[in-house]
Parts: structure tokens; sequence; C-alpha cells
């Protein structure tokens, strides 16, 4: 079986935005002041969708191994219902391999590498890879949904996916 590779692109939020939003500090943005002009408040970063019938935000702290490249991936999954916000705690950067939302397209697959300090928001239904530290243990802010509602669709790919630089 051939193996298809496939090169990380640099996280932008032009590129990432068929998948959702970069989270990342925008100092092109106007912050708002608050708390007595102490604060700036850069809001609006992310698109959330927390909630569904049986679903419920939750904000969790997922802690990742670090991954070399290159990389084999091997199955996608997706949120139909919510959202999905990945933001880190530490300078670790992260590999995301993704789809557009829909019927999952192998050939539509594409990957990023995010710098230091930018999280993503996964759009609803947009199929993803497990979160991937990039070298190193990471740890991750991860704002998503709970509960009775089936909420994760897996599907093994037709054929392995080499990552790499």
């Amino acid at each position: 079986m051939t193996i298809k590779t496939l090169q990380l692109e640099p996280l932008t939020a032009s590129a990432f935005e068929p998948f959702g939003d970069v989270i990342a500090l925008d100092l092109n943005r106007t912050p708002v002041s608050i708390n007595a002009g102490n604060t700036q408040r850069f809001g609006g970063l992310a698109d959330l969708c927390l909630s569904a019938p049986g679903l419920s935000p939750d904000l969790s702290i997922f802690r990742s191994k670090g991954w070399q490249l290159p990389l084999n991936i091997t199955a996608l999954e997706r949120h139909p219902h919510t959202s999905q916000a990945f933001i880190p705690l530490d300078d670790t950067r992260f590999i995301i391999a993704v789809a557009p939302p829909g019927e999952l397209s192998e050939t539509d697959i594409c990957a990023f590498l995010s710098s230091p300090g930018q999280g993503i928001n996964y759009k609803p239904g947009t199929w993803h890879h497990y979160h991937l530290a990039f070298e190193q243990q990471g740890d991750v802010l991860v704002i998503d949904a709970q509960g009775t509602t089936p909420n994760c669709d897996e599907v093994l790919l037709s054929q392995p996916i080499s990552l790499c630089r």
C-alpha cells in the first residue's frame, strides 16, 4: 500500500477558515477597555457552538505526548453538533490535520503546524485528527461539549497519510 504524504502548512487564519478559527492575540483588532481601564479585552476570537439537545459546554485540559515527524495518521473524527476549541497553555506547537465538514473526502485533507501561542476552534462537523502536540508534551485548554447526545464520529482512512515538514 502506498502512503500519501502531506506537507504541513503554517497555521494562518485565512488558510484555516474553511475548518474554523485561529485563536491568537491579534494586535490589529481594537480591544475594548474593561476593569476600570486596567485590562484590554480582545473578544470575538472564535465562533463557539457548545450546546445542543443533551449537550452542555465543558472545559477540560488535555495533556498530549509530543509527536515527531514524519507521522502517519489513519483516522479522523468530527463533532457534528458542536465546535471544539484548543488553546495552548504553554509554548508547545501542535499539528492539525483537517478536512471540511460534510462527507469525508480524503483528497481534501490538509495539515497545519501552529506557532507558539496559537489556538484553534473547529466548526461543528469539521473532520480532524485528535490533538497532536509537536515534538514535546503539551497542555491545551479544551472548550467543547459533553452529555448524552452522541457527538463524535470517527472514520478510518482508506490509506494512511504521512505528515511531514
